[in-house]
Formats: structure tokens, sequence, C-alpha cells
């Protein structure tokens, strides 16, 4: 995963205010992720995560303690697509709702869930 900026890399320190592209999530080909247009990502500022995943915008709370993020129910938009993007849709809803361990490494987000399940994001400008 590389940053979405040319400019050269810079130690991620937090995962608070980036927006992050979601590039790999268990069950989804990585190719979809990598040619929906727009880009699935998600964004966490002041306890709320916001983004687009695959269909609609969407939003919701969390929190953080240590490497923990723990995601409250998300909500958002309820625009309908067609079948591959809501198949994403659906992934990624699904993906981020409960408590995760994050490991920020080489401009890179992992969130792990207890069963290891990944989900990775890479950072946007």
């Amino acid at each position: 995963m590389i940053p979405a900026s040319a400019d050269a890399p810079e130690a991620a320190q937090s995962i608070e205010g980036r927006n992050w592209r979601l590039t790999d999530l268990r069950g989804l080909d990585p190719r979809v992720l990598r040619d929906t247009k727009p880009p699935v990502t998600a964004g966490f500022k002041a306890g709320r995560i916001s983004g687009f995943s695959g269909c609609n915008q969407f939003f919701g709370p969390y929190t953080l303690d240590r490497d923990r993020v723990t995601i409250g129910p998300l909500a958002g938009s309820m625009m309908a697509c067609d079948q591959p993007r809501m198949t994403v849709e659906n992934a990624v809803h699904a993906a981020l709702a409960g408590m995760f361990r994050y490991d920020l490494s080489d401009n890179s987000l992992t969130l792990l869930s207890g069963i290891d399940s990944r989900r990775h994001a890479s950072r946007m400008s």
C-alpha cells in the first residue's frame, strides 16, 4: 500500500485527521476495491468516522483507546446501486463495525479484529 500522494512518505502517528482508501478486505477481490470509483474511503476525526462505502456516504461514532478503535453503528445515505457496488457497500459496513486493534506502518492502516480479519487502508491526500 502506497500513499495516494506522490510526496515523500511521512511516518503515520495517528489514524485521526487522515482519509484512508480501503485496499484490502477479506472476502472481496482486491481488484474490485482498486477499481471502485470513487474509491472506498474512511476518515477519522474527533470521534466521528465518515467516508464512501462503494455506493453511499457513511458516518458514525468511534472511540480510541491506545492501539484500539471501537467503531459504533454506521449510518448513511440510502441510494440503491448496481449489485457489484452493493456487494462492496454491504461488505464495508459489515467490516467496519466493532472493536479493532490497529497498526500504523509505512503510511498504511491495518484494522485487526479478534478473528484476525484484516482490513487495510492506505493514506490519501
